[in-house]
């Protein structure tokens, strides 16, 4: 009997202090490890039409239908991935407007680096430069969410079929490669080991603004 009572006694000890380290629901920031990102589903390799600037009118919705003008820059609408344990669910609104504060940041410092520079900004849902390269320099964003926290990294590439270079922007994270080929997933380079609170996340990577900055000053066009 004495010792039923201690095991009793024991897994009560051990429930108490489990729910004492849970966060409340929806509040939690969790910790991300590489590889756990799932890219949002990559357009078809259709061949765009002849005489058309982007893709073409039989390509998927997420090819840019602007290549832009050389000497400028094509702003891709941003790719929003979720962690696979999220896989099928809907990007929410707060997400997609965060994402779309952030476009709007890249096409902020497009402007600061070339002001001459003609600046295509892209509509929802073109995330992708045609098969044959935009253009212009390309310049996009993965958003990524998990709980109440959110991670940003910048996409940086050259006209025509460049990498893309990935540059950390906001939150804590671990990249496999630096860049990865062009119209390749970016989401697999990437590795999230802290997040930051969403509602926090554009204010965080105003504070390094300057790093992709510099990454599209290096643009070789």
């Amino acid at each position: 009997m004495d010792r039923q009572l201690a095991i009793a006694a024991f897994i009560a000890f051990v429930s108490a202090c489990g729910s004492t380290a849970l966060e409340k629901p929806g509040e939690s920031v969790e910790p991300h490890q590489e590889g756990t990102l799932t890219p949002p589903p990559e357009p078809p390799r259709a061949p765009s039409q002849p005489g058309e600037e982007g893709g073409g009118s039989s390509d998927a919705p997420q090819i840019s239908r602007s290549a832009g003008e050389p000497g400028g820059f094509v702003v891709l609408y941003p790719r929003i991935a979720l962690p696979r344990s999220a896989a099928g669910q809907v990007p929410d609104a707060e997400l997609k407007s965060i994402a779309s504060q952030l476009q709007q940041r890249l096409a902020e410092i497009a402007k600061r680096v070339r002001p001459s520079a003609k600046i295509d900004v892209r509509p929802e849902p073109e995330r992708v430069c045609p098969r044959s390269g935009c253009k212009a320099a390309s310049l996009g964003v993965v958003v990524t969410r998990a709980g109440a926290g959110c991670a940003a990294v910048a996409l940086v590439s050259a006209p025509g079929t460049s990498p893309q270079r990935l540059v950390p922007w906001a939150a804590q994270m671990r990249l496999k490669e630096q860049s990865v080929p062009f119209r390749e997933p970016p989401e697999r380079a990437v590795g999230v080991t802290d997040y930051v609170r969403c509602g926090d996340l554009v204010k965080n990577a105003a504070t390094q603004d300057a790093a992709v900055e510099k990454a599209v000053k290096e643009l070789q066009f």
